[in-house]
């Protein structure tokens, strides 16, 4: 799996209005889906199919972003009983949405929180990368 993010959700129609999602940033948007993707990896954590690492590293790219509202926290909460939206703005189950991807929870669960530890790898090598001193030569 590519060291970029897997995004699994996006926000669900039942959450805001259609118009009132075309108004959000992006920044705002990505808020959403990290929090239903961060509630989805504590599911899959509950359950015994991701580690308390990658639900770690998940936490805290979250916390990184943009503040929590009653939007994200809505989402995370969906995501912690095992659902994902799609990117029409159906709410499906994460068995749904393996099933479209021709693959299973389990698998779905690992891939999600290994995309999450490589995450934050390659930002933890950005953040090295970017405070290493400049070469004096």
């Amino acid at each position: 799996m590519p060291a970029t993010r897997t995004i699994v959700a996006v926000l669900s129609a039942a959450c805001l209005p259609a118009v009132a999602w075309a108004q959000l940033t992006p920044s705002a948007k990505m808020a959403l889906v990290s929090a239903n993707q961060l509630g989805i990896l504590e599911y899959c954590g509950d359950h015994g199919l991701a580690g308390a690492d990658a639900v770690a590293a998940e936490r805290k790219a979250v916390q990184s972003g943009p503040s929590s509202n009653l939007s994200t926290v809505r989402m995370q909460e969906l995501g912690r009983q095992g659902f994902s939206v799609t990117p029409d703005g159906d709410q499906i189950t994460l068995g749904e949405l393996a099933s479209r991807q021709a693959t299973t929870v389990p698998a779905l669960c690992k891939d999600l929180g290994q995309s999450s530890l490589q995450f934050q790898a390659a930002m933890r090598q950005a953040a090295m990368q970017h405070a290493a001193p400049a070469d004096p030569r």
